[in-house]
């Protein structure tokens, strides 16, 4: 299954030039902003002390209100399991805004979040052939996988819950979840060395 991770890591990585990766390294692991009423939200991947945390509906109390401690923000805002969720501990609210591009969801869409005089979790269609056609074109290793399980036959927030809160129980290390072939269980340590060496054309100066 790293395979397949790694075949797309190649096919990327010629895309990727140095100017691409500065900018990446100017990205912090987590950014508060004020949202009016809402106050400071802080916008992270996975939870405020982890980009690898997973967090689902199944998650305990407990665990959610340890990953969120020491955090003066009361709303976050994250992604990684890209299943929307809302939740709430204590004081504190964690909001999973879903993913625009490969949601993990019962039905194909854009899924995202609203923060305005209140949080709203949002879904947006589109064009679902076009866009399966244009991945299709994409030279994307994985292309027909991903457009079968995000488009044409949805795995739906059941299955990628239960599937990622077994993988949270079950692993011993903190590793990147991906289902089926699209969705390899690999560390990203090895991906970010090939990118990181593929992708410069050149060295500074």
């Amino acid at each position: 299954m790293a395979g397949a991770l790694l075949a797309s890591a190649v096919q990327a990585a010629p895309h990727l030039s140095l100017a691409h990766r500065d900018l990446l390294a100017t990205f912090t692991p987590a950014l508060r902003l004020g949202a009016g009423r809402l106050g400071e939200v802080l916008f992270c991947h996975a939870t405020p002390r982890s980009d690898e945390e997973i967090i689902t509906s199944a998650t305990s109390d407990e665990h959610l209100a340890a990953a969120l401690a020491h955090q003066p923000a009361r709303l976050i805002v994250a992604g990684h399991t890209h299943v929307q969720l809302d939740r709430s501990v204590g004081e504190q609210r964690f909001i999973n805004a879903g993913s625009v591009g490969m949601p993990y969801e019962d039905e194909p869409g854009a899924y995202w979040v609203l923060l305005d005089e209140r949080v709203s979790l949002r879904r947006t269609s589109y064009d679902y052939a076009a866009a399966a056609e244009a991945i299709n074109r994409s030279g994307y290793p994985q292309a027909q996988e991903m457009v079968r399980e995000c488009l044409l036959e949805p795995i739906g927030s059941v299955e990628a819950t239960r599937f990622f809160d077994e993988l949270a129980r079950a692993r011993d290390c903190p590793a990147h979840a991906r289902m089926s072939s699209l969705r390899a269980i690999v560390t990203l340590a090895p991906v970010g060395a090939l990118i990181s060496s593929l992708a410069v054309s050149g060295r500074r100066p």
